[in-house]
């Protein structure tokens, strides 16, 4: 487990600035990742109006919990590593292995409501 605080800065591209910043650093298609984050929530999005979001991320047969809460500066991640296992049942049933995330959310929400499985975001990343 480990806690982070990140400071974020995204920008969107245009497909032709991609294309140009991809021939740029020379990146080749063996250098992109895909990953898959996998949400959750309450069902009356209980993370969300505390400005925080709760995620799996798989790459490739590796997991990690994260959940984001804000901090004075950027976002407090707090993170866990999930065996297959472990995903597998957070993402069928909603129910959170035991661990410093799982303590972090009851600790945030307070309350009893369960949380569930919103859906999936897959993404290609590239490395420089």
């Amino acid at each position: 487990m480990s806690h982070n605080i990140e400071i974020e800065f995204k920008n969107m591209l245009t497909e032709e600035e991609f294309h140009f910043l991809e021939k740029y650093f020379k990146l080749e298609p063996d250098q992109f990742k895909k990953q898959i984050n996998h949400y959750f929530d309450t069902s009356s999005f209980t993370l969300k109006d505390h400005g925080s979001a709760l995620r799996i991320r798989e790459k490739g047969c590796e997991f990690e919990m994260t959940l984001k809460q804000p901090a004075q500066q950027g976002l407090l991640e707090t993170n866990q590593i999930l065996t297959t296992g472990q995903a597998e049942k957070a993402l069928s049933s909603g129910k959170l292995p035991d661990g410093e995330v799982k303590d972090a959310v009851v600790r945030l929400i307070k309350d009893t409501e369960p949380l569930q499985y919103f859906g999936s975001l897959t993404t290609v990343r590239g490395r420089v």
